[in-house]
């Protein structure tokens, strides 16, 4: 973060902490309130003058103001990161109706309003994240654990925190404004790091992140039913599971994200597949023919995803890749609904369209969120599993 982002960082810090609003310290300090702002935003450079106005309406000496860490040398380690959450990438700032944050988006300085939400809430997942990615990327002599598994467990719990905490919000939101944008600033990364490519690394390691998360929010719910959601790392690992579905030759091992399986009394018995993607740009179509050997076989076979995309604007609006239905569908769509290439497809994005009750291949795009495990993904694997049974009898 520049100096000039520090300033106005520290300037908003210490106006929360008095209680005042923008309008009310800008009155104070005789200054405009859109120059305040742009000041704590770090779009605007900030005069010696202005400043002087500006502490002495917060009634803080410059020792004080220059004495915060967002003044110290960039932090290297979570030790010494401290509470910094903003950066040149990502600016968080408090409103009277709700948490803006602010990021570069193609050529526009964007803005996303998160209504309701706490700056506290954020800041403690965004550390978190930051303290897990730490732990992940520096080299620990002896550690076994692998490094994507480790960024990715740092991914789900950052975004659990914040979903958990507002469980009205947009899932796909808090993913893409919030999670995502945090996990490609350098600020959260270690210093010798700085200069990778984090979009990348977030490619890699966001699939596996989703896949916890529905591990985390639904496994307990469906091991009452004597229901896993299960994952597996290698290619070996899954192909006995393949084999007894009677799959192995038929779908290739890395095709299948995650299997959910029933058990009676230590046996399992699978249930399905899920095929995981943050996004329907990650490689969507190259699952379209195991999923089809899925379905042949007589298994679940669904699609979950964040749906994540926008167009870069000051004011971006993450409306997903599903379109609406009708006569103008979009192909990802009628892959769904017409063609049936997935048994299902759950969208964690309150902005996607869902099918229509009744569609010509009888499968569906449907919107759920984290606000409770008991939901219509769950109802679904749980009403194949009933079927199961009952034909085992």
């Amino acid at each position: 973060m520049n100096l000039k982002a520090r300033v106005g960082a520290r300037i908003g810090e210490l106006r929360q902490a008095k209680g005042l609003t923008q309008q009310e310290l800008a009155a104070r300090a005789t200054i405009d309130a859109a120059t305040l702002s742009k000041i704590e935003s770090g779009k605007r450079n900030i005069t010696l003058s202005t400043l002087n106005d500006l502490l002495s309406a917060l009634e803080v000496s410059p020792r004080h103001f220059f004495a915060s860490e967002a003044f110290s040398p960039q932090p290297t380690d979570p030790a010494g990161s401290g509470s910094i959450i903003d950066s040149e990438q990502l600016q968080f700032r408090e409103t009277a109706t709700g948490l803006s944050v602010q990021f570069p988006c193609g050529t526009h300085d964007a803005t996303v309003l998160f209504p309701g939400m706490k700056r506290a809430a954020v800041a403690e997942a965004i550390l978190a994240l930051r303290d897990g990615l730490h732990r992940a990327e520096l080299p620990v002599p002896g550690r076994q654990e692998n490094q994507q598994v480790l960024m990715s467990q740092a991914i789900a719990d950052s975004f659990l925190k914040i979903a958990y905490a507002y469980p009205a919000t947009n899932p796909s939101d808090i993913w893409r404004y919030i999670i995502y944008r945090a996990f490609v600033d350098p600020l959260n990364h270690p210093a010798a790091n700085a200069r990778k490519d984090f979009q990348q690394s977030w490619k890699r390691t966001s699939g596996w992140a989703l896949e916890q998360i529905l591990d985390r929010h639904y496994g307990a719910f469906l091991a009452a039913e004597s229901v896993s959601i299960t994952s597996f790392r290698s290619n070996a690992e899954r192909a006995p599971l393949l084999k007894l579905m009677g799959l192995a030759g038929k779908v290739p091992a890395d095709k299948a994200d995650q299997f959910i399986l029933g058990r009676i009394k230590e046996d399992p018995v699978p249930l399905g597949v899920l095929h995981v993607k943050a996004s329907l740009a990650e490689r969507r179509t190259d699952d379209i023919p195991a999923s089809r050997a899925i379905k042949e076989a007589g298994y679940l076979s669904i699609f979950v995803t964040m749906d994540t995309k926008d167009t870069p604007s000051p004011q971006p609006r993450n409306r997903g890749e599903y379109g609406v239905p009708g006569p103008n569908a979009s192909q990802k769509r009628l892959d769904v609904e017409l063609d049936g290439n997935f048994t299902a497809v759950f969208s964690f994005n309150a902005n996607t369209v869902e099918s229509p009750v009744v569609t010509p291949s009888g499968c569906r795009i449907v919107t759920v969120n984290l606000a409770n495990p008991k939901d219509e993904f769950s109802a679904f694997i749980l009403a194949k599993w009933r079927q199961v049974r009952q034909g085992r009898r």
